[in-house]
């Protein structure tokens, strides 16, 4: 619990200090700063993170705010699924702090190649400090997947998949980047032990 209360200080400090190092560059490099970008840095929340999208609570389907915002809004849609999933894009999302689209946006992007799969599982174990990146791309997945228009929609308040096996492929995705994390950590754990 301690580890939780450290990390998630530690990202409101950094995200604290944004504003201070864009004001801190020089003169002659100081840009206006991005009022997007700031009021992403105040809205930013850790548990929308953990959210999973779209759960079955007993007899009962739960879908958040933003799973029906990405069934419902055809420009958020195009955000988040568009024809051709790029590293532009994904970076972009990162940058402005859309954490969890960006995440999406790895997944779709990590069966590309090689290179794909090895920059996603950098980029997600490298949050791993901050999050539980298990849990943020197991929820990213339940949050975006079904609402994939590559896989199926929602009508009248139940899940219709048209292509399982396309949904099955990026839970494959999801899987083997979760076992990625697994190892990173027990590596971790390993060699801190080591050096003490």
């Amino acid at each position: 619990m301690a580890q939780w209360l450290v990390k998630k200080y530690l990202l409101i400090v950094v995200l604290g200090l944004l504003p201070i190092i864009v004001f801190s560059q020089n003169k002659t490099d100081k840009q206006p700063i991005n009022p997007a970008l700031l009021e992403a840095a105040r809205s930013f929340s850790i548990e929308d993170l953990y959210e999973m999208g779209v759960r079955k609570d007993n007899d009962s389907l739960y879908i958040s705010e933003e799973s029906a915002r990405a069934h419902s809004d055809l420009e958020y849609r195009k955000i988040l699924y568009p024809e051709i999933y790029s590293w532009e894009k994904a970076l972009t999302l990162i940058a402005a702090i859309e954490l969890k689209k960006a995440f999406w946006h790895l997944i779709n992007l990590y069966p590309k190649d090689q290179e794909s799969k090895e920059f996603s599982v950098r980029i997600i174990l490298g949050y791993d400090s901050l999050f539980d990146m298990e849990r943020v791309i197991t929820s990213t997945f339940y949050t975006y997947a079904f609402m994939d228009p590559e896989v199926g929609s929602i009508n009248d308040g139940k899940i219709d998949i048209s292509r399982p096996d396309i949904l099955e492929e990026k839970l494959h995705v999801v899987k083997e980047m979760v076992t990625y994390i697994r190892a990173y950590r027990q590596q971790n754990a390993e060699s801190n032990k080591n050096n003490e």
